[in-house]
């Protein structure tokens, strides 16, 4: 519920409309992340069992990894939520 909840003191706002992109954002992205690293140990479990995978381009699908770890991990937690935004920190959990 308080992920939900800002403002300041004058004022709060309790909406999940602010977070509809970064929960897209977020979802995609680990989703991605757990089908990367499955994929991965079933390959390489594949290839211990000595079967092909017709088609498969391995240096392809490195590319791809290596340009999804370039987009950089979408945390759990937004640096807005932490106050990270702010200037000066030593206010970062007052109202």
């Amino acid at each position: 519920m308080l992920r939900r909840a800002w403002g300041g003191p004058e004022e709060i706002k309790i909406s999940s409309s602010h977070m509809d992109g970064y929960w897209a954002q977020f979802s995609l992205y680990w989703a991605i992340r757990i089908f990367f690293f499955t994929f991965v140990e079933v390959v390489e479990e594949l290839e211990d069992q000595r079967v092909g995978l017709p088609g498969f381009d391995d240096d392809a699908f490195e590319a791809l990894m290596q340009r999804f770890v370039a987009m950089g991990m979408i945390p759990i937690i937004t640096p807005e939520e932490m106050n990270l935004h702010l200037r000066d920190r030593s206010r970062a959990f007052q109202l």
